[in-house]
């Protein structure tokens, strides 16, 4: 298994495999198949890439690390320890500073004042 992008999380899926995908089938939707994500893949199949728009954008969503497979998807996203909110850990703890658990530096002081 190989590290997806920046996120450093493993996956069974190649962002270079995907990215040859996307650019040569990525209109029919087929890069999104290969991805998990079978709800956009079919939307995209209908629509022909929805005219071509969607196709571009995704070609530079998996080049940026913004279109990421199912697997990498679910270990970013966690539950806050003290609001129960959903985050992407990786941008929190990475650019925001936050500390692993909570979804901002703000829920981490919270959480600290009412063990005290």
């Amino acid at each position: 298994m190989k590290e997806w992008g920046n996120t450093k999380i493993p996956s069974r899926k190649s962002k270079k495999n995907a990215l040859i995908l996307s650019i040569f089938l990525g209109w029919l939707g087929i890069d999104c198949f290969y991805l998990g994500h079978i709800g956009y893949g079919i939307f995209k199949l209908v629509t022909l890439g929805f005219f071509g728009l969607i196709w571009i954008r995704d070609i530079l969503a998996i080049f940026k690390d913004e279109l990421i497979p199912i697997d990498v998807e679910e270990k970013l996203y966690v539950k806050c320890s003290t609001c129960g909110r959903s985050f992407d850990q990786y941008v929190q703890t990475k650019k925001y500073g936050a500390p692993s658990g909570y979804c901002s530096i703000m829920c981490a002081a919270k959480d600290k004042e009412r063990n005290y």
